[in-house]
């Protein structure tokens, strides 16, 4: 094994989820220097994070367009904050899901 090839099997991943009224997104999983943007963006050690400030902060980084580019930016965050929040939800846990927080198991609980 060499160091290109487990470069390789950890690149990131694109899938696909539906946003209701929408249609197909694609969401790329995070890098790790994503993911620390995240942890300094977003305290979860706090009691008092809002923890959907941490998906959000995902959608972000995440939701991709066709030739791969992220379609939000962070001046869209409070327009995110102001959508029907079961819409959002639904696609942060696409995100999460995405990313490995969240399994098929716990998105119907």
């Amino acid at each position: 094994m060499t160091a290109a090839a487990i470069l390789a099997a950890l690149a990131t991943t694109t899938t696909t989820a539906t946003i209701e009224g929408y249609g197909e997104v694609a969401i790329r999983t995070m890098t790790v220097a994503e993911r620390d943007q995240v942890a300094k963006a977003v305290d979860l050690t706090s009691k008092d994070t809002d923890q959907t400030e941490f998906g959000l902060q995902l959608v972000v980084r995440c939701v991709r367009d066709a030739d791969g580019n992220a379609i939000f930016t962070a001046d869209d965050l409070p327009a995110l904050r102001g959508c029907a929040s079961g819409k959002v939800d639904a696609l942060v846990a696409s995100v999460l899901k995405a990313n490995g927080y969240l399994k098929d198991a716990d998105a119907k609980n």
